[in-house]
């Protein structure tokens, strides 16, 4: 790589000293890896998918406490399952664990689905189907 006026930028860019001043293991991996799973959302995908992850994670947990409201165990399992993933995020990127990040997706999904408007009780109809009770009166006398 040169730069305008012609000067090698890397130091042994050509290789011509070997492998001299280039580092091709990866056995420290720590040495690039941001340990933060907000740190590397905002590094990966910028500011819109650092908000979409709180928002994600924010509108989850919404819906499971409101599901606990409603009387829904379910949404227990749900808030303790996104808070352990929320806080051990400020200590690790799980994001980038296929596995994990699949869990965390199924998890948040779930709790979403718990944002559902209340379901009403059934309303009975206008027009009854059981005609026993018009059946043990007497007629209908015309006026």
């Amino acid at each position: 790589m040169l730069d305008p006026q012609g000067h090698e930028i890397l130091v042994n860019g050509d290789f011509s000293r070997g492998i001299e001043r280039w580092y091709f293991t990866d056995d420290q991996h720590l040495i690039w890896r941001i340990k933060n799973q907000y740190l590397m959302s905002w590094f990966e995908v910028g500011v819109l998918g650092l908000v979409s992850l709180v928002l994600l994670a924010g509108a989850a947990l919404a819906g499971a406490a409101r599901a606990i409201g409603l009387g829904e165990r379910m949404g227990a399992v749900i808030i303790g399952s996104l808070m352990a993933f929320l806080c051990c995020s400020a200590f690790d990127d799980l994001l980038a664990v296929p596995r994990i990040s699949a869990l965390f997706y199924i998890i948040a999904f779930s709790g979403l689905a718990k944002v559902q408007a209340p379901r009403l009780a059934p309303t009975e109809a206008a027009i009854s189907r059981d005609r026993s009770g018009s059946r043990s009166g007497p007629p209908a006398t015309p006026s």
